[in-house]
C-alpha cells in the first residue's frame, strides 16, 4: 500500500478500477471507477470518518458507509463532497485528484503479489470462482482487499475481462449460473430502484452477480480493467426529454461491457450505452432485452459520431428487461 501520487510530467501506474483509496485527509474512502484524465479518476464515496463504532478501517480508524446503493441517486448524493463538472460527460460527476489520495488498496496487487492471500480467500469461493481468482483473471475487493474482513462479511470479487481473460470469464459464469441462486433480499432491493418487477429482476439477472456459499453473501462486479485504465477520450451528450425504446439481441461476451460507461453493441445496429453495473451481469451473457432510455450521441476518440439508447444515468435512469 504505496501513495500512488502521479505528479505532473510522471509516467506513472493508473490505479485499476475498483481499488479503494483514503483521501489525504484520511476522511474518506473512495472506490476508483476508470481513469478520467492523466491525474484523476471518477470515483464512488463510500465510507466516511465517523466516531462512532464504525467499520475500522486501516489508517483511517472507525468509519460509516455513506453509499446506500451503486444506483446513480445514491452514488451522487454519497459522493456530492467530490461533485465537478466535467465536459466529457456533459454533467457534474464525482472527482478525485491523484494528488488528494493518500494511500491506495490495490486488490489486484495484493492478490498477483501475495500467494497465501490469493490461496487462503479463493478457498472460500464456489470451484469455477476459485479457479478463476487463481489464474488471475478475478480478484478481492471490498472488506477483503482491505484486510478487514470478517467471517460475516460478504465476499466481493471483481471478474477482470482484459488479458486474455474475457473467455475463461465467460466459461466461469457459464458453469457458475448452473450453479447459485440470486439473493431475493439484494432482488427486492435493487430492482425497486430501477423500476423492476422483482419477477422481471429474477428474469434478467445471473444467480452468481449476487448469491450465498457456505453461509456467506459472495457479489460479482465485472469489470474491463484495460478499457477503464485509460485517459477518457470518449465525448457523451444526453437527450432527456428524448425518450427511446427498443427490442435489442445482444451478443455475449463483449470486451466492452466491463467498460464505464459501457458502450454495447446489438445485431439490430442499436448502440447501448449503460451506465448502471446492475445489468452488467445479463449484458454479458447476451441475448433479447427491451431497452428504454433516451437518446445519447457519443463522439469516440477517432472522432466517429454514433447514435446510442442511454440507461442508467443520471439523465436517464431507463431500465432493461428480458424479452
Amino acid at each position: 500500500m504505496l501513495p500512488p501520487t502521479c505528479m505532473p510530467g510522471d509516467s506513472c501506474t493508473p490505479l485499476p478500477p475498483l481499488t479503494l483509496a483514503l483521501t489525504r485527509d484520511l476522511q474518506h474512502l473512495a472506490l476508483i471507477v476508470r481513469r478520467l484524465h492523466p491525474h484523476s479518476y471518477v470515483i464512488i464515496a463510500k465510507y466516511v470518518a465517523s466516531q462512532d463504532n464504525g467499520m475500522n478501517i486501516p489508517y483511517m480508524g472507525p468509519a460509516e458507509r455513506v453509499l446506500e446503493s451503486y444506483h446513480t441517486p445514491s452514488v451522487i448524493a454519497s459522493s456530492s463532497a467530490f461533485l465537478r463538472y466535467e465536459p466529457v460527460y456533459g454533467v457534474k460527476v464525482p472527482v478525485l485528484d491523484a494528488d488528494d489520495i493518500y494511500l491506495a488498496f490495490n486488490p489486484f496487487e495484493l492478490i498477483r503479489s501475495n500467494t497465501y492471500f490469493s490461496n487462503e480467500h479463493s478457498s472460500q469461493l464456489p470451484e469455477p470462482l476459485a479457479d478463476l481468482m487463481l489464474r488471475g483473471c478475478a480478484y478481492p475487493t471490498g472488506s477483503t482487499a482491505l484486510l478487514a474482513a470478517t467471517e460475516l462479511s460478504d465476499i466481493d470479487v471483481v471478474a477482470d475481462l482484459s488479458n486474455g481473460c474475457l473467455g475463461y470469464v465467460c466459461n466461469t459464469f457459464e458453469e457458475l449460473d448452473k450453479k447459485t441462486v440470486i439473493d431475493d433480499n439484494y432482488i427486492v432491493s435493487e430492482a425497486s430502484r430501477r423500476m423492476l418487477a422483482t419477477v422481471e429482476a429474477k428474469r434478467l439477472l445471473p444467480g452468481w452477480q449476487h448469491f450465498r456459499y457456505r453461509g456467506r453473501r459472495v457479489s460479482v462486479t465485472v469489470v474491463t480493467r484495460s478499457l477503464r485504465e485509460r485517459v477518457e477520450t470518449r465525448v457523451f451528450r444526453l437527450a432527456p426529454l428524448h425518450r427511446a425504446r427498443a427490442r435489442i439481441h445482444v451478443e455475449p461476451c463483449q470486451l466492452s461491457v466491463g467498460d464505464y460507461p459501457a458502450i454495447i453493441e446489438s445485431r439490430e445496429g442499436i448502440v447501448l450505452l449503460v451506465y448502471d453495473g446492475f445489468f452488467v451481469p445479463a449484458l454479458i451473457h447476451g441475448g433479447c432485452f427491451i431497452v428504454e432510455g433516451v437518446h445519447a450521441e457519443i463522439t469516440l476518440g477517432g472522432g466517429e459520431t454514433v447514435d446510442a439508447i442511454a440507461v442508467g444515468g443520471r439523465e436517464a435512469l431507463g431500465r432493461i428487461r428480458p424479452c
